[in-house]
């Protein structure tokens, strides 16, 4: 494998894969328009890197399509899951067990299901039951697999007809990333040392950027082993602005880290830069961050690569090593003790 360095550093590359696997796969599949007519939803279940491209894509739709998108974190699906809905189940490893009994809840309701795995019981299952699987590469940590698990949504949903094509976004985001990388590399060493022992404070200013924060968040979990607290604006400033400074003990420990969408509402930049102002003295201190191009997807992955190579030289920084998920794995270890039992009991399953 290579290092955690590498594996962020190549997203470009990776972005480009991503869209050639996808295209590759649909180009083999025949007549499944049939079989995605009167889609009155999407729902996506998936767990951590593996689920923050669903968060992405919820967001990235409503600015361009009437069809509600919501995200599965948990076992079960919810009741407005009907036989219109389009259910994507993505798992890296194909072996998440929420994700697992979520494919099944959704195959007893029999819904048009597609996947998004590098195998394990997912790919099993969805082989045995001729559903879409795109195929992704194995041995990455899900974390490093955003390019993988996130484009792939674009050129499904472009085939079926329910999206248009993104394939020009798709393009400038690759070109920006490896443009401007050597920048976010400098970028984020400098300020690592700033932000060390420090807590990130990561503010939103637009829907578009609140899956943003929560990648930023789950990467400074995983990799710099820090806690990290996320909100967004305008709900931000109808509670959370009250709170900033409490305890005392904090001011000296919280960072604020501010994601600024230039295509935010005016009322939104304003009251963030209201924010800034306003809390100045009770944050040890505050950096705002900004998109590069022009499309909405090249704003959301230059912003996720920014966050991605911050919380990897602060790992650094902290002289941590930013690939073990230890406390996940051992968790999942004790889990998986008890899986079998649960999950794969005739009684309960349907396979």
């Amino acid at each position: 494998m290579n290092s955690m360095f590498d594996l962020i550093y190549e997203l470009p590359q990776q972005i480009y894969d991503a869209r050639k696997i996808a295209k590759q796969t649909m180009q083999k599949i025949q007549n499944y328009p049939v079989r995605f007519s009167n889609i009155a939803n999407i729902i996506i279940a998936g767990m951590g890197g593996s689920g923050i491209g669903g968060e992405i894509l919820s967001s990235l739709l409503t600015y361009y399509s009437p069809i509600p998108t919501m995200i599965v974190k948990d076992y079960s699906l919810p009741s407005y899951v009907t036989k219109q809905s389009l259910f994507f189940a993505v798992s890296h490893s194909g072996n998440t067990e929420e994700t697992l009994t979520a494919y099944q809840e959704a195959k007893k309701i029999s819904c048009p299901v597609i996947c998004i795995t590098s195998g394990g019981k997912l790919l099993e299952f969805a082989t045995q039951h001729n559903d879409i699987v795109i195929k992704i590469p194995a041995h990455l940590p899900p974390r490093t697999a955003i390019g993988y698990l996130f484009i792939p949504f674009l050129i499904i949903l472009f085939e079926l007809g329910l999206l248009r094509s993104f394939d020009r976004d798709i393009t400038e985001t690759i070109q920006v990333l490896a443009d401007r990388r050597s920048i976010y590399r400098v970028r984020a060493r400098r300020l690592a040392k700033d932000l060390n022992e420090k807590i990130p404070f990561i503010i939103s200013t637009s829907r578009l950027l609140n899956p943003v924060a929560n990648r930023w968040r789950q990467e400074f979990n995983e990799l710099a082993k820090i806690v990290a607290h996320t909100s967004c604006l305008p709900e931000f400033s109808h509670n959370e602005i009250e709170g900033i400074g409490g305890p005392t003990s904090l001011k000296r420990l919280t960072y604020l880290l501010l994601l600024f969408d230039p295509n935010a509402p005016e009322r939104n930049k304003l009251r963030a830069n209201l924010t800034l102002t306003i809390t100045k003295g009770n944050f040890f201190k505050a950096r705002k961050f900004l998109p590069d191009g022009k499309s909405l997807l090249t704003h959301i992955f230059s912003l996720i690569m920014q966050g991605d190579l911050l919380s990897y030289y602060l790992a650094r920084e902290r002289k941590v090593d930013p690939l073990p998920v230890r406390r996940i794995d051992k968790l999942k270890e004790l889990m998986s003790k008890r899986r079998d039992k649960v999950l794969l009991n005739p009684k309960n399953s349907f396979f």
